[in-house]
């Protein structure tokens, strides 16, 4: 789980409850949650929850932890688009577990959270365990191929400058 403020409207307690009913799966929870510790302590946060606080994305630590992670797990209500989720594509090769109010494009990659609730978070860990090492792989891959491409300061120029073209 990757974000910032707002543990309750980005899905922490959600991702929790669907964890400790999957004690082999470990959620490492990455944000600003010192900020939030009334709402975190009230969580009841089981064993395979582990709480790092905010993280520098340049720091060695962001790096091993991307390097142990495969999933970036954001069950958000409301997003405009969610820039961490893009930077754990990007910059540690995640594939994201999202819902779509998060504002993230997941192309073939990604999976989907259908509604925002524990049941259906666990329905997308389970689809996670279905995949094969070089399905892994693969959406690894594209995860963040797709981040670097198409999120990127050059991409934006690019749709910024056709859309400013198509009204002049």
């Amino acid at each position: 789980w990757f974000g910032s403020y707002g543990l309750l409207h980005k899905g922490l307690d959600i991702a929790i409850e669907a964890f400790r009913c999957r004690p082999e799966w470990t959620l490492h929870v990455c944000g600003y949650t010192n900020a939030e510790q009334d709402f975190l302590d009230s969580l009841d946060v089981p064993g395979n929850v582990v709480i790092h606080g905010f993280l520098n994305v340049d720091s060695d630590f962001f790096s091993e932890l991307a390097a142990r992670c495969l999933y970036v797990i954001l069950p958000s209500c409301s997003e405009g688009i969610a820039t961490s989720v893009i930077t754990a594509m990007g910059r540690g090769a995640m594939i994201p577990i999202v819902t779509k109010e998060c504002g993230v494009d997941i192309d073939d990659f990604g999976v989907n959270i259908n509604e925002l609730n524990s049941d259906s978070v666990r329905a997308s860990l389970n689809l996670c365990d279905s995949f094969s090492d070089s399905e892994l792989l693969a959406r690894s891959i594209s995860s963040y191929n797709f981040a670097n491409t198409m999120y990127t300061f050059d991409a934006y120029k690019k749709d910024m400058m056709s859309i400013l073209t198509k009204l002049i």
